[in-house]
């Protein structure tokens, strides 16, 4: 087991992507700016979650946000050493990457099935609106009784 965490960065008999088989720099290129450009997004998205967990102190279920910002970075890292395959054979470290995405997945399946029954309780704006309903009638009402009542004096 030491052996395998010793070896994990190890390029030794890996050879870079780019020299495998018959690549072109137009496919080359195009690997290198679809992951650069996915890896992007992936950090992107996790920077927002994380900016709205930020600012809305009182969410519910602030935990779940950050597990899934977590797990899509986790995701977006995987692309990142994608490219470096083209020039450096990085094999054990897509490998370890995927490793982190599993276990972040899994957290975070495991975290949103024990959220699913209490996330059946969150009040939506749907809700709101139709438990509300009654009452907004009823302060209707008592404002038009108020100015009926104003204009008899």
């Amino acid at each position: 087991m030491w052996d395998f965490f010793t070896h994990l960065l190890d390029p030794s008999g890996f050879p870079p992507r780019w020299y495998c088989g018959s690549w072109t720099p137009s496919l080359g290129w195009l690997h290198i700016l679809s992951d650069l450009g996915v890896w992007s997004a992936y950090v992107a998205i996790p920077c927002v979650l994380g900016y709205f967990v930020l600012r809305k102190k009182d969410m519910p279920f602030r935990f779940i946000f950050l597990l899934f910002g977590a797990f899509i970075l986790a995701c977006g890292t995987t692309h990142l050493p994608a490219n470096l395959l083209t020039c450096r054979p990085e094999d054990q470290c897509i490998g370890a990457s995927h490793w982190v995405q599993f276990v972040l997945d899994e957290a975070a399946r495991r975290a949103l099935a024990d959220y699913h029954y209490p996330a059946d309780f969150v009040i939506t704006h749907g809700d709101y609106r139709h438990e509300s309903a009654p009452l907004s009638d009823e302060v209707r009402q008592r404002l038009l009784d108020d100015l009926e009542l104003s204009d008899r004096d």
